[in-house]
């Protein structure tokens, strides 16, 4: 690259810090003398740098895949889930895109989807309904053991069918919901409108049952006679065949509108007594695309916390079982698959940071040859805007066949650095941003204006002395330190927090979003005056039991750092952002942590904005915009 200064700077961003440039896109592997970019980088650009030399786009060394046995289990629960698979597939509209070896997925963030709520669990502590149980509660697998919940996922308020069995038993349940069902002497995975189908062709569609021995003893465990009735609703695999003494279904009965909620528990084989998936936008159709494709895969993801959320994912979401999805955080791991300890494994679940450790470590060649060893054919970026220079490092030492890059805010908030992603990215096909409509949106967006002017010192503190910029975070801090020189801020806020306590239903949250982690520690002293005892905080340093039990508090006080970007925490009714900010992309982002509720219970974001000061001022005119967009009234409600 030396021989190219003027190409090198256009992939460059000047840095204040260092005064030099710095380049953000494009990586050189000095060992094979090449300079790599991705496929879908603007190739007219290269040739305006590189005339008289031919520009190709070279796939030949991608990685030896294999295919392998991927099924999806869980079918898509909307117009857009069924949009995006199609996309990815090449299919109807999109079949264009066959000849583009890379997807960019770029759906906002939004609500949730549609399961039944209302149906009764049987627990070793009694009967409950779906909507009421919580993360740790015991159900029941149909052999009759007891196993935890992992997660509860509230979702949005959806139309429910009763299916009607030849036993005189009944359940509710969605159009979408999965059942394993005995056709024609086979058994197979159908959806509830899999099943109205096969009725009206005359065939006769038989539910497995649970097993007398089994009902019996659960019936015991719950303290009930042997009259009371246990539906089976059998979610996923691995069901045993039976013979015709299965009930087969009668009838499918539409109902009325009905609240959903969706649960995951601790079994290989995802089967229960009522129950059902989470299912969610960009993650489950990368999912899908690698069963499509029926792809080895492997996934990068930016933080931490996307890890486990997509290892559950692929469990939750197709037929592949726990062993088969490995997540892949230190350099010992990666050793392992470069030493071929993990020939089994499906899907590769990367931490960024794992990645480039590795190379760092080890060398280009060796990382190169870790990627060849895990024989994918795909590769997932999530959150794909957040690492632009990790991306393309990862993208020159691992080139699969194929690339889906997932993202709800795909872009940089600087302009120069915004420019360059767009060129990376020029020709690669984009669905999704442009797919939600007014109609769809469900989020309320309430700005509390505050004054406060700092005095010279202060601004002088808190701005950068070479780029003239405001530091959000050193503005913060400034902010919270004078707090006998800003009632105002510290008024509106608890004045707004006390009223999120009497709007906010009790199994709901709060979030407020800080730049620092000091930051979080005022808010909480503050917050805990309101909510005694209901407070937590969160930020990244923390533990992983830690920041479990943080999530679990009504009023959690966090860093946008930490829940600001990829989290996706249940039940938030209220969020509160109290640090400034000017880009499009945390505008965009922030609003999002607040996901449409199950219930239909109105969703706010709140925000409170200097305008007291100019350069805060300024930031928010930026920002403004991209927050109108996110509302469901195309305006904001500025609250004086």
């Amino acid at each position: 690259m030396g021989d190219n200064w003027e190409f090198e700077k256009c992939l460059s961003v000047w840095d204040e810090m260092a005064w030099k440039y710095k380049r953000m896109a494009g990586y050189y592997v000095p060992e094979l003398h090449e300079f790599r970019l991705p496929r879908g980088f603007d190739l007219e650009l290269l040739a305006q740098h590189f005339k008289g030399y031919r520009v190709l786009v070279d796939n030949d060394d991608a990685i030896n895949a294999d295919k392998v046995e991927m099924k999806l289990l869980v079918p898509p629960k909307d117009d857009a889930q069924r949009m995006i698979i199609t996309f990815l597939c090449n299919q109807g509209e999109f079949k264009k895109n066959s000849r583009y070896s890379s997807h960019m997925i770029d759906l906002q963030t939004g609500g949730g989807k549609a399961l039944t709520n209302d149906t009764l669990v049987p627990t070793p502590t009694g009967w409950k309904r779906t909507g009421d149980l919580e993360a740790g509660d015991l159900v029941f697998t149909p052999d009759g053991r007891a196993v935890p919940i992992l997660a509860v996922y509230p979702q949005e308020i959806s139309r429910s069918y009763t299916i009607g069995l030849s036993n005189g038993k009944s359940i509710d349940c969605s159009m979408d919901h999965m059942w394993k069902a005995k056709v024609d002497g086979e058994w197979k995975l159908l959806t509830t409108m899999s099943i109205a189908l096969e009725l009206i062709d005359g065939k006769t569609v038989y539910i497995p049952h649970v097993d007398d021995k089994v009902r019996r003893s659960i019936l015991k465990t719950i303290g009930l006679d042997e009259s009371a009735q246990v539906s089976s609703v059998l979610g996923c695999e691995n069901v045993t065949n039976g013979d015709t003494s299965d009930p087969y279904v009668m009838s499918i009965r539409q109902n009325d509108l009905d609240s959903q909620t969706c649960i995951a528990i601790d079994d290989p084989n995802h089967l229960f007594i009522a129950g059902d998936f989470i299912v969610t936008h960009n993650t489950y159709c990368s999912v899908a695309g690698s069963c499509f494709m029926q792809a080895r895969t492997i996934v990068i993801a930016p933080i931490g916390k996307l890890l486990e959320q997509w290892k559950t994912s692929y469990i939750n979401f197709t037929n592949l079982k726990p062993d088969e999805v490995l997540i892949v955080q230190g350099s010992k791991i990666c050793k392992k698959i470069l030493d071929g300890e993990y020939p089994d494994v499906k899907v590769f679940i990367f931490s960024l940071d794992t990645i480039i450790s590795f190379a760092d470590r080890y060398g280009n060649m060796e990382c190169i040859e870790m990627f060849e060893k895990t024989r994918a054919y795909l590769k997932i970026f999530d959150e794909c805007h957040l690492d632009m220079k990790g991306i393309n490092t990862i993208e020159a030492l691992c080139n699969t066949k194929h690339t889906i890059y997932a993202s709800a805010s795909p872009g940089r908030s600087q302009k120069k650095e915004n420019w360059i992603f767009r060129n990376l990215y020029r020709h690669v096909p984009r669905f999704g941003s442009k797919f939600t409509t007014q109609d769809e949106k469900y989020l309320d967006i309430m700005i509390v204006p505050y004054r406060w002017t700092p005095t010279a010192a202060q601004s002088n503190r808190m701005i950068n002395k070479r780029t003239k910029w405001l530091n959000s975070n050193l503005y913060e801090k400034e902010l919270f330190l004078a707090k006998g020189q800003n009632d105002d801020f510290f008024g509106k806020l608890e004045t707004m927090l006390r009223w999120s306590k009497k709007i906010v239903k009790p199994e709901n949250k709060i979030l407020i979003m800080c730049g620092t982690v000091e930051g979080t520690q005022t808010i909480l002293d503050l917050a805990e005056t309101i909510f005694p005892g209901e407070c937590s905080r969160y930020y990244g340093g923390m533990k992983d039991a830690d920041k479990k039990a943080a999530l679990e508090k009504r009023v959690i006080c966090a860093t946008g750092q930490s829940l600001g970007t990829g989290a996706d925490i249940a039940g938030i009714q209220h969020v509160y952002n109290v640090s400034t900010y000017s880009n499009w992309i945390n505008a965009n982002q922030k609003p999002g942590r607040a996901r449409a509720l199950k219930d239909g219970t109105q969703v706010i974001y709140i925000e409170l904005v200097n305008f007291g000061y100019m350069k805060t001022v300024r930031q928010y005119e930026k920002r403004r915009p991209e927050l109108i967009k996110k509302t469901r009234s195309g305006q904001l409600m500025l609250i004086q």
